[in-house]
């Protein structure tokens, strides 16, 4: 087989250069990444045109209706790497061909994706277990993810996990930068003094029901007269929520608006008794535990990304009934008024990405190379039969 590892992607998000690098590090190939690297591209998106240790091809795509036409990915599997690593997204009108091309080539596929759609039908998803059955293996971001193929019948040998991470240094260093004193100062001058801070980080977007938070908060200020809401990020509901929020005690929450580094976020976490978020979390319960902050959303699926598993309810976190902003206000009141309990879970929320086995990027990387290794041996298994 050849000495090559190539992935195919849309662009290479920044949060995305500690995996590859890992990877190069660990791996016994080389790894390559083809993606878009069009410096508006990187601009707009949080995107990059480069990663230090692994070798970065162009390879831009554009929007066809529905689809994506995405050439690189027919290239790609012209014949000179070992591996090819897929998106797996069913909207690409030339993955179909490029894995057949690919195994024509005698190069070894894997798809990388979520293994369902947000926007799930019958027929997407018969189209994208087609695809995994013209490759020769998938790695998915979750236990439940993997299950569920393998209810539908699909090979469970050829279906591996590699938990999405982030890069847990960063917030490392983040929390060791704010020693006691410089935190002390923080919350007075944010007015955050004996407050019972309660945060949320993402965009304000109507799937998060950032509203139905401030209707929960509302049910909070009445019981914990101190607690103050903390909405770091931007968006199309700021507006409407803002509105929502002005409804409520003066000084009780507060918009800080997008930040985007870990030293920025830093001081608003560590202020913080909790993390909620309502529904469709994803990447941004890393963040949380990372401080360790508790989670408190709504139980699955609830629109979550597949980061979801690693929250266990009374461990690391709380779940309500999605929907039941009665419920949500409960969770944050026993966090609030329940130390011991807010402990407990601060340090499970640690643990769970900090601890042996943890969410982190050696997790991620170690799934992807039992994956590479698997493949790689069934193809040289087929070449000494042969």
């Amino acid at each position: 087989m050849n000495p090559l590892i190539r992935f195919v992607q849309p662009d290479i998000r920044r949060y995305r250069i500690p995996f590859f690098q890992e990877l190069a590090r660990r791996s016994r190939w080389p790894v390559e990444c083809w993606a878009d690297l069009h410096p508006t591209m990187a601009c707009g998106t949080g995107a990059v045109s480069r990663v230090e240790g692994i070798g970065c091809v162009h390879a831009p795509e554009r929007t066809i209706g529905p689809f994506i036409w995405q050439p690189g990915a027919w290239r790609a599997a012209g014949g000179d790497a070992g591996i090819v690593v897929f998106s797996w997204n069913s909207r690409y009108l030339l993955l179909g061909p490029a894995l057949l091309r690919a195994r024509r080539n005698g190069l070894k596929t894997v798809l990388w994706g979520h293994g369902v759609g947000k926007n799930e039908t019958p027929l997407r998803r018969r189209v994208r277990n087609a695809l995994l059955r013209l490759a020769d293996a998938a790695v998915l971001y979750s236990q439940g993810g993997r299950s569920l193929l393998v209810d539908e019948g699909l090979d469970p040998s050829r279906i591996f996990v590699a938990p999405n991470a982030v890069d847990q240094e960063p917030v490392r260093q983040a929390r060791a930068a704010w020693g006691d004193a410089d935190l002390e100062r923080f919350r007075r001058e944010n007015r955050l003094e004996g407050r019972e801070t309660i945060s949320f980080l993402s965009r304000l977007d109507p799937s998060k029901r950032v509203d139905q938070l401030l209707e929960a908060f509302s049910v909070v200020v009445q019981a914990r007269p101190n607690a103050c809401l903390v909405l770091i990020g931007d968006g199309p509901e700021r507006d409407r929520l803002q509105r929502m929020a002005k409804r409520l005690p003066p000084d009780s929450v507060r918009f800080v608006g997008a930040l985007f580094t870990e030293a920025e976020i830093a001081p608003w976490l560590l202020s913080s008794r909790c993390f909620a978020y309502p529904r469709a979390i994803g990447l941004s319960i890393y963040h949380a535990f990372g401080f360790g902050l508790p989670v408190i959303t709504c139980r699955p699926p609830g629109g979550h990304g597949p980061e979801i598993e690693s929250l266990v309810d009374g461990v690391n976190g709380l779940l309500f009934a999605e929907g039941d902003v009665q419920g949500l206000a409960a969770s944050l009141v026993a966090i609030l008024g329940d130390e011991p309990l807010r402990r407990r879970l601060s340090a499970g929320a640690e643990a769970t990405v900090h601890g042996e086995g943890g969410w982190d990027i050696p997790a991620m990387v170690s799934g992807f190379l039992h994956c590479f290794e698997r493949v790689a041996g069934n193809s040289r298994q087929r070449q000494d039969g042969a």
